[in-house]
């Protein structure tokens, strides 16, 4: 019995190990002109981006995880929501490329919350992810790059047939 337990692990982290590059992929080489910080929400420490140029521009939320936010951010879902915040007028041209084309395109403006939210389609594969933001009144006019990788269906069987029961 205690053979079989120690054989379950070891199989779990051999899987861990060859499944790390799909599911947990976050090169923060990915972004342009952004950069990962710390900040204290309701007294806990969690992490954001922000845009290079003092934070003008600040992402809190990508999909369903709002304790890490990646450069780099890999997921199994079609749709993935982005929030966050600018001052108040600060307009956003959100483009989802692919292969050098521009597949999705989004328009919004942030109001009096200084809060933004976007639902985003993403394909299959490689997205990179620009964020145009401008702001009038401030004379503020420039734009961020993430990146998103949607992994397929047959991954995610792959994953899936992979768990093991509880030991």
């Amino acid at each position: 019995m205690k053979a079989r337990k120690v054989l379950y692990v070891f199989c779990i982290m051999v899987m861990m190990s060859l499944c790390s590059g799909i599911v947990y992929a976050n090169d923060s080489s990915e972004g342009y002109n952004i950069e990962n910080t710390t900040v204290l929400k309701n007294n806990q420490e969690v992490e954001i981006l922000q845009s290079q140029d003092g934070g003008y521009l600040k992402i809190t939320q990508i999909g369903q995880n709002s304790q890490s936010v990646k450069v780099a951010t890999s997921t199994f879902d079609e749709r993935v929501l982005i929030n966050g915040r600018a001052k108040k007028g600060t307009d956003l041209i959100i483009d989802v490329y692919q292969d050098n084309e521009c597949q999705n395109s989004y328009n919004t403006s942030v109001g009096a919350t200084e809060t933004f939210s976007q639902m985003l389609d993403i394909l299959e594969g490689y997205n990179k992810i620009f964020i145009y933001y401008t702001n009038n009144e401030d004379n503020v006019e420039d734009y961020v790059v993430l990146s998103i990788s949607r992994e397929s269906a047959k991954n995610m069987g792959k994953l899936s047939t992979w768990i093991v029961p509880s030991l």
